[in-house]
Parts: C-alpha cells; sequence; structure tokens
C-alpha cells in the first residue's frame, strides 16, 4: 500500500444507493456493492476510473516504478493480458490498473475496515432513529447514504488500483 503522508485522504458522499446484495464478509475481508442510476455520480466515478487508467501515460515515473518491479506472478492467470502480451515481466509490460467501479453493472464495490474480526471504525446510523444499527441490518435491496474515503493505492507486481473505504454508514429505511 502507498499511503500520501500529510495528505487529507479523498473523501466522497455517495447519493442513496441500493446494497443489493447486503454485507458481505469473507475472512477478514468485508466489502459491499453499491448500485445507482444517480448519472450525476456515476459520471464522477467514470472520470476517477478514467484518471486512473490513464496513470502509465500522465505519472512517466509512477508508471516507470511500475515496470521496475520484478513480476514475481510466473504460473499467474494473467495469460499475458497486461503489457506486451508475453507475460514474461520484461519491460514491454505495462502496469495493469484494476478499478472497484463496474461500469456495466453502475455498481461500486467499496470496503468496510475490519479490525479483529469486526467492522471497526465505521459510524453505522438509521434514518428511523434506531441507535443501535449494525451491519446486520445491511440486508439485500436495503438503500444506504456512504461516505467513502479513498486513502491508498495498492501495487502487487504491475497490478495497481485503490478501494474506497466506508466511514459511515446511513440506513434509508
Amino acid at each position: 500500500m502507498v499511503n500520501y503522508a500529510g495528505k487529507k485522504p479523498i473523501t466522497i458522499r455517495t447519493p442513496i444507493v441500493e446494497c443489493p446484495y447486503g454485507v458481505d464478509v469473507k475472512g477478514n475481508d468485508c466489502s459491499m456493492k453499491l448500485r445507482t442510476n444517480d448519472e450525476t455520480f456515476l459520471s464522477l466515478l467514470q472520470e476517477i476510473d478514467e484518471t486512473n487508467t490513464d496513470l502509465p501515460e500522465k505519472f512517466g515515473l509512477f508508471s516507470e516504478t511500475l515496470k521496475d518491479i520484478p513480476n514475481d506472478s510466473e504460473g499467474s492467470e494473467t495469460n499475458g493480458e497486461n503489457g506486451d502480451g508475453d507475460g514474461d515481466g520484461d519491460s514491454g509490460d505495462e502496469p495493469f490498473y484494476f478499478t472497484p467501479y463496474m461500469h456495466s453493472q453502475n455498481s461500486l464495490r467499496v470496503r468496510l475496515p475490519i479490525k479483529y474480526g469486526r467492522v471497526h471504525g465505521v459510524t453505522i446510523n438509521s434514518n428511523d432513529g434506531d441507535s443501535l444499527a449494525t451491519i446486520r441490518d445491511i440486508v439485500p435491496g436495503t438503500k444506504v447514504q456512504c461516505v467513502l474515503e479513498w486513502k491508498n493505492v495498492w501495487i502487487i507486481d504491475r497490478t495497481f488500483g485503490y478501494f474506497w473505504n466506508v466511514t459511515e454508514i446511513n440506513i434509508h429505511r
């Protein structure tokens, strides 16, 4: 993970969106998929995504640094999908960008931070006055409004991406 010390994370508030599958907990990973038809929000996600897709061209030093990282994924499932297509880890293999935004589904996968096996650092409120709302109240089809924070970029071999971490959830019933 790359953390820009001293810089404030990028924070956005979503419109009211649908959480079509509820909260997905797998081991130490907890996430939700958010779906919306709000054109303003979708265009913001599209703009962020297109900016990151152009990173190798826009940020030459970052791109060159990624190219210098040895490819430790011999025998991985990439099948030469990035770069010059041979997957041999040479300088012809371009960095590959992974996005949490799924264009075809108008949805965004977001992470809920977990510490000691529990969701940590996320304020969960309900508009019906239930001050004891938990992630168990987020069932498939629940409408939520979230505050999302982007402060880290992850890099594995020559693949890079980011996650939106949830800091606040407002459940709309």
